[in-house]
């Protein structure tokens, strides 16, 4: 229960454990960032890089995997996992493929991982760790690449090593950052945050988020359309300028600014203009049909080409676009079958991309992968004609007219950090790699900033586009109209359920504060003003049960008082006589009993002994009860017979009570000299006579109850008691003790036995439907003869106890009081 409790408020389920495990997720975070702060200072290729990205990255991981093994199963299993993706690492060296099986193994390692450490921090750790590790995930995923061009292998064995161990180190942090917070994010609790907060997530995400995602997806699908027109476009110009230098190289395009013309015979070569730099390269591509042992003898050395999906090209008569080294040209070709080879080139350089660009109103840009290494008398292609940290490519731009330049940079337009890619298409060309000329497409690519698409939508050359922007423009106002609307519904929902909740809370304060006539006023007609109504029928039931305790504390006050009252008036103690033991108690039914017993001592050595039960209980029958008592102390001090003693109080009582109450009592004088005993009996149960041969008498002599009727004639008896006789006087409370009732009429009255349900009152009623279950005077009379040889405290501790014994836990349904006499043997 207590776990239960301390995982739904938030707390950790195991508290000795929220340290340890935010220990180990500090050094991850921390080692996170250094590493990629050493990547981008040093990066990962040189010796010193490696070594540092090695050792950081692998204490690194070594804090991340400790961490997901706290109170993990198969511990040992999962660490020999482990060790064995160091030893692949180790004994692979600078060949990727132990990195790649030891990655995979951590793959393995890290998706059976219940990441139940997680559960042991607290929730505010849990939020910092998601918030700082979304940045770092992103740091991790996108700022630690390394170059394509370098290589492990031929960096040398222990170059190649550290290298492999960073990598894999590298890799396994993503992958665990990855997975640590996609566990966090799902199994995150908001119990910590404040409803008003919620509410406001709720609403952004179900009303800001979709309009923006399909916000941001229209205007995508506008910019792909738009884009992906022009070129489409764009493509079709550049054929269409092949298709023209096919026909005549006369015919060719103007704007062409750099131009070569090569003429071979079997006299000689010609070359005019400005020739490639690879020109000897390609012709001996040309002349060799593409085989690399003749593309070898050539002066342009070129490695073999790695790029997947390129087919090669036998060389014939053609014209298309050429990827020479880092130069793109339109080449014409003639004559490559024969020795009247004849090449036409045009290089596509920023004058002709400038024209394409005016022709479709935007900026474009080429590109072409050059990943050939072509190298002409040990120099590199690419390094001389750029730096060599750039990426081996062909990346060529061309801007249209209207873009403003910068006049520090004629080169670039003014506004070319806000141009957008708006569209892409391949065009189909050819490129000079080790083994001849293969086809490879190369990418012409659109560039627009948002002011020349707005410009272009609203230009007034262009209606049609009008009238599409104006259709959009309307149906973006009515969306936002309707999320607006949307927006201003949530906002006051979440201001209705927050305002109802803080009202509620300040009821339920007041209320603990003690203010009992506290109301929540609440003008919802919702469940939560259904709660306000609870609650103030609530506070109401609390007033009157507060009002009925104090009530109920009063009268327990005042019955407390009358049972001291009750018990001064009960006999402290019962004055010994000589040959005789006399015992008696009173066992009130609840605090405040109708049952009275007493006895006075009386002139010549005589005793007073008197027994009474009076009718109903608490309070009134204690008055009652006080009234006789004082009525038969009244009557003792004058010298009269039993009989006129009862007489009197009689007519007291009859005077002074209502007509509904009264009294059973029976009194009798003790003669201890006479050994005599002198008694009447108004109306209570028989005392019982226990002779000392076993024979049973009863006490039957007297009248009608005391208090009923006045001017009443009791008649007296006397009897003898001889040494070993035995007399026991008692009220009803004994004999009507009731037993449980049986366990079919308990389970039809659905009342277990010895509870609190089962009160007097159905004791009662289950003995009027079974008398049986009564103790009854039979049971009594058995009881008094087995016990005649004990003394009198004995058999009064035994009857009390054969009483309570029989009633078996059975709520104790009227006062039971018990008087013993017992006259001792000679």
């Amino acid at each position: 229960m207590a776990a239960q409790a301390r995982r739904r408020s938030g707390r950790p389920i195991d508290g000795s454990l929220d340290d340890p495990v935010w220990r180990r997720l500090r050094v991850v975070l921390l080692g996170s960032i250094l590493l990629w702060v050493l990547h981008v200072a040093l990066g990962g290729e040189t010796l010193g890089g490696s070594l540092l990205v090695a050792l950081l990255g692998g204490a690194t991981w070594a804090a991340a995997a400790s961490m997901l093994l706290l109170q993990t199963a198969a511990r040992r299993l999962w660490l020999l996992l482990l060790a064995a993706c160091a030893l692949l690492l180790i004994l692979f060296g600078p060949d990727h493929t132990g990195r790649y099986i030891a990655l995979g193994l951590t793959v393995l390692f890290l998706l059976l991982r219940r990441y139940a450490a997680y559960r042991h921090l607290s929730g505010k750790r849990r939020a910092t760790f998601f918030l700082l590790g979304a940045p770092i995930l992103l740091l991790m995923a996108f700022g630690l690449d390394v170059s394509e061009a370098f290589s492990a292998q031929a960096a040398g064995w222990f170059h190649g090593t550290l290298f492999n161990i960073g990598r894999y180190c590298v890799g396994a942090l993503q992958i665990f950052w990855l997975l640590s917070l996609l566990n966090v994010f799902f199994r995150m609790r908001l119990h910590s945050w404040r409803l008003k907060p919620k509410l406001a997530i709720s609403a952004m995400l179900l009303a800001i988020v979709p309009l923006a995602l399909v916000v941001t997806f229209a205007l995508l699908a506008l910019l792909s359309t738009v884009g992906g027109s022009r070129a489409m476009r764009g493509r079709a110009i550049l054929h269409d300028w092949a298709a023209t230098t096919a026909t005549c190289t006369q015919c060719a395009p103007a704007h062409f600014d750099t131009t070569f013309s090569y003429r071979a015979s079997p006299d000689g070569t010609q070359v005019e203009g400005v020739p490639p730099r690879a020109l000897e390269r390609l012709i001996a591509a040309l002349h060799a049909g593409g085989t690399p042992e003749a593309i070898a003898d050539s002066a342009v050395a070129i490695p073999p080409v790695q790029d997947a999906g390129i087919t090669d090209w036998e060389p014939a008569d053609t014209t298309g676009y050429f990827a020479l080294g880092t130069e793109m040209w339109l080449l014409r070709l003639r004559g490559v079958q024969g020795d009247t080879l004849r090449i036409d080139g045009f290089l596509l350089s920023r004058r002709p991309l400038d024209r394409l660009a005016g022709m479709l109103g935007c900026d474009v840009g080429v590109y072409a992968s050059t990943r050939t290494g072509i190298t002409v008398g040990g120099e590199d292609l690419l390094v001389a004609e750029r730096d060599s940290s750039q990426t081996p490519e062909i990346s060529l731009r061309g801007y249209a007219p209207q873009h403003a330049r910068d006049e520090a940079d004629p080169t670039a337009p003014a506004d070319e950090g806000t141009n957008l890619r708006i569209g892409a298409s391949f065009v189909n060309g050819f490129q000079l790699v080790s083994e001849g000329l293969v086809i490879r497409p190369f990418i012409l690519h659109l560039r627009a900033t948002p002011r020349a698409l707005i410009a272009e939508f609203i230009g007034g050359e262009n209606l049609l586009a009008q009238a599409v922007a104006w259709i959009l423009a309307i149906i973006a106002a009515f969306f936002l109209i309707l999320e607006a609307f949307a927006l201003f519904l949530a906002v006051r929902i979440a201001g209705g359920i927050t305002g109802a909740v803080a009202t509620l809370h300040r009821g339920t304060r007041r209320l603990a504060a003690g203010d009992l006539h506290t109301r929540i006023e609440l003008p919802n007609r919702d469940e939560f003003g259904e709660l306000a109504e609870s609650f103030n029928e609530m506070t109401v039931a609390v007033r009157h049960g507060q009002e009925q305790a104090v009530a109920r504390e009063r009268l327990e006050r005042e019955l407390e008082t009358a049972r001291k009252i009750q018990e001064r008036l009960l006999p402290s103690g019962i004055p010994a006589v000589p040959g005789f033991e006399i015992t008696g108690t009173s066992v009130p039914s609840r605090q405040v009993g109708g049952d009275y017993f007493d006895v006075l001592s009386l002139e010549d050595g005589r005793l007073g002994i008197a027994i009474g039960d009076v009718s109903g209980k608490g309070m009134p029958a204690a008055l009652l009860m006080s009234n006789l008592q004082a009525s038969l102390q009244g009557q003792v001090i004058h010298p009269s017979s039993v009989a006129e003693v009862v007489k009197r109080m009689n007519d007291l009582l009859a005077r002074s009570t209502d007509p509904h109450m009264f009294a059973t009592f029976f009194y009798g004088v003790l003669d201890p000299r006479a050994a005599t005993f002198t008694s009447v009996n108004a109306g209570h149960n028989p005392p019982v006579v226990l002779r000392a041969g076993g024979k049973i008498e009863t006490l039957h002599a007297g009248g009608l109850v005391l208090g009923m009727l006045p001017n009443q004639n009791y008649r007296q008896e006397a009897i003898e008691l001889a040494p070993g006789d035995l007399a026991v006087l008692y009220t009803d409370g004994i004999t009507e003790a009731t037993a449980p009732p049986p366990s079919p009429q308990r389970a039809a009255s659905g009342t277990p036995a010895g509870t609190d349900a089962g009160s007097a009152a159905d004791a009662e009623a289950s003995a009027e439907e079974d008398p049986d279950l009564m103790f009854g005077e039979e049971r009594l009379h058995g009881l008094i003869a087995r016990l005649g040889h004990r003394s009198a405290s004995e058999i009064k501790q035994a009857i009390l106890e054969a009483v309570s014994e029989h009633a078996a836990g059975t709520p104790q349904a009227d006062d039971i009081t018990l008087v013993v006499i017992k006259r001792v043997a000679a």
